[in-house]
């Protein structure tokens, strides 16, 4: 809106760990990185939905949008494809013992990053967590303290995929 103070006009649910907002130069849409979606949300403002999903590689936390930035040619010069095509899978679960992790699987060269963000656990108390296949098969990834405000953060860095591993559990020691 024009002059006066702002005011939210609408809420529009997005993938996992926005950043930001970024508009076009006509206002029709909004661009949102999704850090631990490694991709960009295409957002009509029209309709306010999401109309598009593009991946852009890995764990994207900013985004700038110069409009008419390469007037001719690809533009391309110096861009990677890092990350862009591989695997990544975003979930919450919860955690036994009590509490709650965000956890994100991400496929890297190489090997695999497993990244756990627990919030609402015990303070001092201890944490495993677990690579569980298929079938039942668990084995033992990264252990950590709950921190003073319930909080605790692993980023362990396996064979995830390859392995056969499917899911992460986090429990309470």
């Amino acid at each position: 809106r024009n002059g006066g103070s702002p005011q939210l006009v609408a809420t529009i649910p997005t993938g996992a760990e926005p950043h930001g907002i970024w508009p076009s130069p006509d206002n029709t849409r909004v661009y949102v990185c999704l850090e631990n979606q490694d991709a960009v949300q295409v957002i009509d403002t029209a309709s306010n939905s999401v109309i598009k999903t593009v991946p852009i590689g890995q764990m994207p936390q900013a985004l700038v949008y110069v409009a008419n930035a390469v007037p001719s040619g690809a533009g391309r010069n110096g861009l990677t494809q890092q990350g862009l095509n591989l695997r990544v899978e975003a979930s919450a679960i919860a955690v036994l013992g009590g509490g709650e992790a965000n956890v994100v699987l991400r496929q890297l060269i190489n090997v695999d990053s497993v990244e756990v963000n627990a919030q609402g656990l015990t303070p001092g108390a201890k944490y495993q967590v677990y690579a569980v296949k298929d079938d039942g098969t668990r084995q033992l990834i990264a252990d950590f303290v709950g921190d003073a405000k319930g909080k605790g953060l692993v980023n362990p860095l396996l064979k995830f995929f390859a392995a056969g591993f499917s899911r992460v559990e986090v429990q309470i020691q």
